[in-house]
Order: structure tokens, then sequence, then C-alpha cells
């Protein structure tokens, strides 16, 4: 899509919307020298419905910049159209620059990809499903590249590093939002959230909204530490149990032997008994001096 030609526009009549990223003051200084010295070489975007104040599309550090310069008017492409498929070619735009300029936190990053290949599936349906332009088709040569091909032509970045961020925007959702700039803003973090259901990290992510420094990566540990307790409390039931029915096999024997009251089947019945209680606890000893195997002795 052939971008619309620039044009000059005060700076004051330009409208910046709600729910951008945060400035970064140091790209925005770097922008303020570089402006004053040789002036704006790439005009931002911007978008005018009829009757209406344009409003910011692209460019938001370099508008600011001119802005801290004193200047009244900047150069822009201005796009005055409603059709849908320029809207989306703008917020493209938007996202593209945003991946190349700035310096990205892992999840701000993922962000922006997931939205990009919304966006991006939006324009080209056909990508969506793996469809590119090296299939047998005679129009091959002129159909959309896929997604993270796109992706990283525009931005320089890996595909495979588009694809997993990709991911972790599809799984994650919502809550990328809600983890910047906290300790879970990395990337080993994210794929950690990804691995467990919303209701397992709802709590890790509020935790770290609060600026408690959590990690989920912690959760095999936490989850070993919580079976060796199990562990430790099943050693302690077995021996009590272990140590009562050794006392009663101890006893119990003499006593039925001298007990003139049975008969001697009941008296062969219970040595019987007495005798696989003793079996068992020979086992059950065993059991709890053998090594850990991750289950509680039967």
């Amino acid at each position: 899509m052939e971008a619309p030609r620039p044009e000059e526009l005060l700076i004051k009549s330009i409208l910046v919307g709600d729910g951008r990223l945060p400035l970064s003051e140091n790209t925005v200084a770097g922008l303020v020298d570089s402006i004053r010295e040789v002036g704006l070489l790439n005009p931002i975007i911007v978008f005018r419905a009829a009757g209406h104040m344009p409003t910011l599309v692209a460019g938001r550090h370099r508008l600011e910049a001119c802005r801290r310069l004193k200047m009244k008017s900047i150069q822009c492409r201005v796009m005055n159209t409603d059709d849908k498929k320029v809207r989306t070619w703008a917020m493209l735009t938007e996202i593209d620059e945003n991946l190349v300029r700035r310096n990205l936190s892992s999840s701000q990053r993922a962000m922006l990809i997931a939205k990009r290949k919304t966006l991006y599936e939006t324009m080209h349906p056909a990508t969506k499903h793996g469809a590119t332009g090296r299939g047998r088709n005679r129009d091959a040569k002129s159909a959309p590249l896929s997604f993270a091909a796109d992706t990283a032509a525009k931005t320089g970045k890996s595909k495979r590093l588009i694809e997993v961020d990709a991911q972790r925007g599809k799984t994650l959702g919502d809550d990328l939002g809600r983890v910047v700039g906290t300790s879970l803003d990395k990337g080993t973090e994210l794929d950690a959230l990804a691995q467990m259901i919303p209701e397992e990290r709802e709590p890790i992510i509020a935790a770290a909204e609060r600026g408690e420094k959590v990690s989920a990566k912690k959760r095999d540990v936490d989850v070993d530490a919580k079976e060796h307790s199990e562990r430790v409390k099943c050693v302690v039931v077995h021996m009590a149990i272990r140590d009562l029915l050794a006392a009663i096999a101890e006893v119990a024997p003499d006593e039925v032997a001298d007990d003139p009251r049975m008969k001697p089947d009941e008296r062969h019945a219970m040595l019987e008994d007495l005798a696989i209680i003793q079996r068992w606890i020979s086992q059950c000893s065993t059991s709890l001096a053998a090594p850990r195997t991750g289950r509680a002795p039967a």
C-alpha cells in the first residue's frame, strides 16, 4: 500500500490517543539532538476523519521531540479515509515502528507481536493457515508472506523469536499487560507462566503487581518441597502405626496361646493374623528405609 504524501500540520492540533506505550526519555532525547541538527527526516503518520482533529498513528517520539524543540508544525503523512484496510495498515506501521525503534521488554514485545499477528491475518486471511507465496498457484509470487516472514522482514528480528512471542501473546493474553515492569517481565518467566492454567498463575501475577519479587520458575521447586513435606508426614504416620502394631504383636502371641477361653481353631486363626501383621511390619520398615520414589508406601 502506497503511503500518503507528506503535508505540514500544526503540532498543537494533533491528538495522541490513550493506551499507547509510555515514552522512552532516552529515545526522545536522541531525537531532539538529531532533529535539531538535521531536521525531521521521516514524517509522522496521522489519521484525520472528516470534521475531526488529526490523531497520531505512528511517530510518538518524533512528535514529542518536535514539541520540546518548540516547533509549531511537523511533517505528516495524513490518511483521510475510513477504509478498514488503510486503518489496519496504519496500526501495523505503528507496531513495526515500535518493534524496530524501541527497547521493549519481553512482555511488551510479545503484546505487540500478538497484536500484529491479528492485524496481519485480518489483512491477509490466507496466511492464517500458513499459506505463503511459495505454493503452486501461478499467482504465488504476488501472494503475501507468512506472518512470521513478513514481520522478520519488517523488523529485522528472527522468525523464531517472532513465533515464540506470538505464542506467548496468544497464551497469556491480557496477563502480559499486568506483568510489564515486574519481576515476571522476562522471557523465561513468561514461558513458565504460559505452562500454568489461569487459576495457577493469577496469585503469582497479583503478587508481582504489588511489587513483590516473585518467580513462576520456582513452581517446580515448590511442588518438590510440597511432595517432600507429604512424604515426611507419611513416614511419621507409618512409623507410629508400625510401633503400635509391633507392641501388639510382641505381646499378643503369648496371650493367645495361654487364653483358655479360645477354641483351638480360633487360636490358630488369631496366630495366623498376628503372623500377617508381623510380615507387614517388616515390609513397612523396608519401605521406609528405601530411597524416595515420589510415592507413599502402600
